[in-house]
């Protein structure tokens, strides 16, 4: 968590140009890949993997159950709402005991550890083995794999992709904000105007070729905006991450809400 956390700082410091009120969503995709134009499609959401916590005036962050618990469940609903403008049917993962609930919490830890990976090796530490030919559309590929048990997932939940979902947000507490206002007016004293960080914010999505393993789809969105722990910041949030989410021939995008 802690290199996940450095590196999507890093992210936010190279794009700090684009501006704080503006959200930071970058995708990455198989350009092969496309819906079956003939075929039902029918996505399982897992259970979104958020973690909420609050950033005291330390800096360290506090897990708060509650809040976590909330945004689980609101993301989740959000998520629904934003397919359901879509020819897409979007269907959580039914509960599941025994060994079956094994094999999914399983996998469910492979993506978070693949998708870090993914974080890393995308956006800031190239790999050298995923360079493509000059000339190609693309200077790497993208070609990230959970492997072919997933198809006993599609199973399990009787469909064909599988959606999944990890964030982490830390909201700073009063004591922190006074704090960052103390440092930079005695910093600013000094001539450094340094300003510590606030709150840390970002999320990011996936789809899940569930037949192959293959991730077919990333978005990654590091944005404070869109407050998880409310119904309508969690919708903005969902809008926002299934905003690129690949398209069947013809259709056309819903318009992300505004609030």
């Amino acid at each position: 968590m802690t290199r996940l956390l450095a590196v999507v700082a890093a992210m936010l410091f190279a794009f700090q140009g684009i501006g704080a009120d503006v959200a930071l969503a970058k995708t990455k995709a198989d350009a092969t890949f496309a819906f079956p134009k003939d075929k039902p499609i029918k996505i399982i959401l897992f259970r979104p993997d958020m973690e909420v916590a609050s950033l005291g005036a330390s800096g360290v962050p506090t897990p708060n159950p509650d809040w976590t618990a909330d945004s689980r469940k609101f993301i989740a609903e959000a998520l629904k709402e934003t397919a359901g403008k879509r020819k897409i049917e979007l269907t959580s993962m039914p509960e599941l005991s025994g060994e079956d609930a094994a094999y999914a919490a399983e996998y469910q830890s492979l993506y978070r550890a693949v998708s870090n990976s993914m974080m890393i090796h995308n956006y800031v530490q190239k790999l050298p083995t995923k360079k493509l030919p000059s000339g190609s559309k693309a200077k790497y590929a993208f070609d990230w794999t959970l492997g072919p048990g997933t198809k006993k997932l599609g199973e399990m939940g009787g469909g064909n992709y599988g959606l999944f979902i990890y964030g982490y947000d830390a909201y700073a507490t009063s004591g922190r904000k006074a704090m960052q206002i103390f440092m930079l007016l005695a910093s600013s004293a000094m001539g450094a105007g340094f300003f510590p960080q606030g709150g840390q914010h970002f999320s990011y999505a996936s789809l899940v070729d569930l037949d192959t393993g293959n991730i077919v789809w990333f978005n990654f969105y590091g944005n404070k905006k869109g407050d998880i722990r409310e119904r309508i910041g969690a919708q903005e949030r969902a809008d926002t991450l299934l905003s690129t989410l690949p398209l069947r021939e013809g259709e056309t995008p819903p318009k992300a809400a505004r609030k």
